[in-house]
């Protein structure tokens, strides 16, 4: 049992990990980097329609998402989940004394189970949730087709 010589093709592993890293960094980062900047672009949105019918959002007031970690990247709020429960469940949270100041629901897409749903056939706490018009002005492909905005009017 001798000296094993050097193998030939030592040099494949890293140069083919090296391919892969530029083909990935070079096709799929960009197209990733864009996604994230429409959708950064989607969630300001509501924050310039919110200041935009007088409503704007606040720092020490908390809003209630479905996308909570977009809205409070982009707009800079606190932003609370917004749970898979009706109306008096969700204003029960807003009425929390560790989230005073919640005046705000913020619901991207139909997909969710109670809302806008529940505040459409009137289910209980209903009445606490006014929708707030963001559309007026709004282009023909709106980006907040989409999207509800209740304040919360009970105290």
């Amino acid at each position: 049992m001798g000296d094993v010589p050097p193998c030939p093709v030592a040099w494949l592993g890293p140069a083919l990990g090296f391919a892969g890293a530029t083909l990935f960094t070079v096709a799929v980062l960009p197209a990733i980097g864009d996604g994230s900047r429409q959708a950064e672009r989607q969630y300001a949105e509501p924050a310039d329609r919110l200041a935009g019918v007088g409503m704007p959002l606040r720092p020490g007031e908390p809003v209630i998402s479905n996308f909570p970690i977009w809205i409070a990247e982009t707009a800079r709020v606190s932003t609370l989940a917004l749970p898979d429960e009706p109306p008096a469940a969700v204003l029960d949270l807003a009425r929390q004394p560790a989230f005073a100041g919640t005046r705000l629901v913020v619901v991207e897409g139909a997909e969710h189970r109670h809302w806008p749903a529940d505040i459409d056939a009137g289910a209980p706490g209903a009445e606490c949730f006014r929708e707030i018009d963001i559309r007026a002005g709004a282009p023909a492909d709106d980006p907040l087709a989409e999207t509800h905005i209740f304040e919360v009017i009970c105290p």
